[in-house]
């Protein structure tokens, strides 16, 4: 059950994180030091997300005013009137932002906020405590009136203000009411605001809550929503609030603001923007509508502001903070008494944002395969000292499943990158025998070699006795573009190897793509990121012998934007018997998807025709097969399935629906996409992950092909990580 103790507490960690972005410069709030003394260092993951709130609720407040200002409609010697009640106060300081901005000057404003009465009066103490907030609001005019707190030094007299009536000392047309009051007893909220702060049902009134409304239970929450409506001539809604409980990220938020004894009570009734929408039209609002955060960041925060916050901090946790903006929602909503004319509020509600991300995927109905889960390596994988992880890489050789790297629990325990082998026999993931999984970390190298082992979002290449790995991070600012060769035998424990190549390196990279060329004698390196930039380049490495050596890839036909995340796979292969280092070698391979590390999300398929010409010259020409399929993502798996050639695409990140868990195929012949029937119950991310298709012997059943998708997940935020079974074995055949 909900704590008022605990979800109180809320407040104080909300606020401690929005002076964490307000000291890195994300928004202005002078006044916020003032409520909260301590100071905390947030990640940029979670001052990105704080100034999302923040940025939305405050822009469309500061919006709506300035907008009744510029078209009033009373005398000219009058002021225009409004007022606002933001529900859930708690230390919220847009008043003294907006007052600071000068956005309510020329306004006649009644600020009602309401929260717990314990709340309220420690807010009301700190604003008498400092007398910067006290003397703006007495520059400004506004008096400030304490209804329903419980604090001992609450008196009126102590702030110059009487109470009841909504009366002022001062006698200003501006009041600031500072209302002790549950928010669940909806009878004694309205008889607070109605009564004591004398609230005017015919002036424009506009209620603000900023992640609250979720955490009480749904019948007040309806009964809100419906006495707003009934009540009031003109009013206006702006709400911030949490969105979609039931994928990965939202279950991790469920269970952990529950353990924290704040669980969000409401969200099952207003789960998604389409839901919203409905249950504000059942309770009379005119008008509704629901955005995701990536809604208002990608579309309806103007340029200027956008590169300034993404200039902030260095940045890396971009699936993360996607996934984030599609579980956060802005909503606005208008109702009216009257429908003979548009209210004022309706009139300036026309700045408001409104525009949402609808990715130029198309929807797509026809089935062709079953995908189903045959089954997790789970429990199975963390016996044996192996629990899941992101950002690694995998790959089979010699009869085994290799994993390298990544972020997960570490050998010594505790969440960290990793630098440990991960090898299992690949005839025991048949769903039924206890897996043989061995998790040994580097060996033969030296300490220091050991921390830059350590490593995410690289790749790895499958090679005779074990595999290559090439680039990957340390931290945001720390790429590779070192190639190493790991040698893994079934027996031996793994050893590393610096390799000393010839030609010119790649720029160092991560969550870039190598493909194997086959007959593992060449893998062909695909874009990335370098910590700056996305990338478009293509390289070779060869291997011949003991030595390496990189070429550069000359390419012809279309233009490849610069993209990461997205996912490079074999087709066919051409002359050479297999052999990619003889001089009449060619082959196809398949990209899709991908993020430019800015706006743009792709669902474009290229073609990428490779060879190699009698002087070992490399060259690429890239042909778009698709431009349109399903909503553009990136951070997926893929593999391409034969007869007919066809590339199969699961899961992935988008800006629509944060981690996306749908699978589609692409028919290479006939070019056309269709659905995947996903056959899983449960609340796995499908990012991150690395999607392999398993020998057949593996496949004991004989009925579809036999695939293992590994690893996977998430930082869902403030709540916790979610992290995939290390193995989930599934199986696709045809419909």
């Amino acid at each position: 059950m909900s704590s008022s103790i605990q979800v109180q507490g809320t407040n104080d960690e909300a606020n401690l994180s929005k002076r964490s972005a307000c000291d890195q410069g994300y928004f202005d709030d002078w006044a916020i030091r003032y409520f909260v003394e301590r100071r905390a260092r947030r990640t940029p993951l979670v001052n990105r997300g704080y100034f999302c709130r923040v940025h939305a609720l405050r822009t469309a407040l500061a919006s709506l005013a300035r907008e009744l200002k510029r078209s009033k409609g009373c005398p000219p010697s009058e002021n225009e009137r409004l007022q606002v009640v933001s529900l859930g106060c708690g230390y919220d300081t847009t008043l003294f932002q907006l007052l600071r901005s000068g956005d309510l000057d020329g306004l006649d404003v009644k600020y009602c906020e309401v929260d717990y009465p314990a709340l309220v009066g420690r807010k009301a103490a700190t604003v008498d405590r400092h007398h910067h907030l006290r003397d703006l609001l007495d520059e400004k005019g506004y008096a400030m009136t304490v209804v329903g707190s419980t604090s001992a030094t609450t008196d009126d007299e102590t702030r110059g203000c009487s109470g009841g009536e909504g009366a002022s000392s001062s006698g200003s047309a501006s009041t600031y009411f500072l209302v002790g009051q549950d928010l669940s007893q909806v009878g004694e909220l309205e008889n607070a605001l109605l009564q004591e702060c004398a609230l005017d049902e015919r002036l424009p009134t506009v209620f603000v809550s900023e992640c609250v409304l979720n955490y009480i239970k749904p019948t007040s929450v309806h009964a809100i929503l419906d006495w707003i409506p009934r009540t009031f001539a003109d009013a206006g809604l702006l709400v911030c609030d949490y969105l979609g409980p039931h994928d990965g990220f939202g279950v991790t938020m469920m269970k952990t603001l529950g353990d924290r004894g704040c669980p969000l009570l409401a969200i099952e009734d207003f789960p998604s923007c389409t839901e919203i929408e409905r249950r504000y039209a059942e309770h009379s609002w005119s008008k509704c509508t629901a955005l995701t955060m990536a809604d208002t960041y990608y579309l309806n925060l103007d340029d200027e502001k956008f590169e300034d916050v993404e200039r902030k901090e260095l940045f890396d946790e971009y699936e993360d903070w996607h996934s984030m903006c599609c579980h956060y929602t802005f909503t606005w909503a208008l109702c009216r008494r009257s429908s003979a004319a548009p209210g004022k509020l309706e009139e300036a509600a026309a700045v408001l944002p409104r525009r949402r991300l609808r990715g130029p995927g198309y929807p797509i109905s026809r089935q062709t395969y079953r995908l189903e889960v045959v089954g997790a390596a789970a429990e199975e994988a963390s016996l044996n000292g192996a629990p899941g992880r992101w950002g690694l890489d995998a790959c089979i050789s010699d009869g085994a499943l290799c994993l390298f790297g990544g972020f997960g629990k570490g050998l010594g325990g505790g969440h960290q990158r990793l630098n440990d082998v991960v090898r299992i026999d690949v005839r025991r993931l048949n769903g039924g025998d206890a897996l043989d999984v061995r998790r040994e970390p580097p060996s033969n190298v030296q300490k220091e070699d050991q921390k830059a082992l350590r490593r995410m979002y690289h790749s790895i290449s499958a090679a005779p006795g074990g595999f290559f790995i090439f680039g990957g991070r340390a931290g945001p600012q720390q790429g590779y573009n070192d190639v190493i060769r790991v040698r893994c035998g079934a027996a031996d424990a793994p050893s590393f190897e610096r390799m000393r190549c010839e030609g010119v390196a790649p720029c160092s990279r991560w969550r870039h793509t190598m493909t194997n060329l086959g007959e593992e004698e060449a893998y062909l390196v695909v874009g990335g990121w370098d910590g700056e930039k996305a990338l478009n380049d293509f390289h070779v490495l060869e291997q011949r012998g003991g030595s390496c050596r990189w070429h550069g890839v000359e390419r012809t036909g279309e233009d490849l934007d610069p993209l990461f995340g997205h996912t490079v796979d074999l087709v066919s292969r051409n002359g050479g018997g297999g052999d990619a280092t003889r001089p009449d070698f060619s082959c196809r391979l398949v990209l899709f998807g991908g993020f430019d590390g800015s706006k743009s999300m792709y669902n474009s398929v290229y073609s990428l025709e490779l060879q190699r010409d009698s002087a070992g010259r490399w060259k690429a020409e890239v042909a778009a097969l698709s431009r349109a399929g399903p909503d553009p993502r990136y951070s997926h798996a893929s593999f391409v399935k034969s007869n007919p050639p066809t590339l199969v695409v699961v899961g992935g990140v988008t800006l629509t629906s944060g981690d996306d868990h749908s699978a589609f195929a692409f028919d290479l012949t006939s070019l056309e996409w269709t659905k995947v029937r996903f056959e899983r119950d449960g609340v796995d991310i499908w990012a991150r992950q690395k999607l392999l298709p398993l020998p057949a012997s593996a496949d004991e059943a004989g009925n579809g092909q036999a695939l293992a998708l590994v690893g996977g997940g998430l930082l869902c935020f403030s709540f916790g990580s979610k992290f995939n079974p290390l193995v989930l074995l599934l199986r696709i055949s045809p419909m």
